[in-house]
């Protein structure tokens, strides 16, 4: 739900399992996506959680990569994945982000799921 609160109108946001989501966020190029993920970050850990003390805070880190024109689902998220295990490792609450495909989709041109 705070993920949902925070993040962009345009984005799709899914549960990938346990504490992993993935968000879509379709015209947006890899260096405009990190942005998000900052502000996205930023704002997690200013929310206030009910049942928790004051001053405790929920902390994310996020992977971000780009999609290669006509690249299939499993090897953005895999790269995504790797991104944001990288943020764990560099110290959590942070943003990583992947070596972009040399091709990405152009994200001046609206590309929807399920759509070629």
């Amino acid at each position: 739900r705070v993920l949902m609160d925070v993040m962009p109108n345009r984005a799709v946001v899914g549960r990938l399992g346990g504490e992993e989501f993935a968000v879509y966020l379709p015209c947006t190029d890899l260096s405009e996506a990190r942005v998000v993920a900052h502000g996205m970050r930023a704002a997690i850990m200013s929310q206030q959680i009910g049942g928790l003390p004051e001053a405790a805070r929920v902390t994310a880190s996020f992977g971000v990569t780009a999609v290669g024109t006509g690249e299939a689902l499993e090897p953005v998220i895999q790269r995504a994945d790797e991104a944001l295990y990288t943020a764990k490792a560099n110290g959590r609450n942070r943003v990583e982000c992947a070596e972009a495909p040399t091709t990405v989709v152009n994200p001046s041109v609206p590309h929807w799921i399920g759509r070629s």
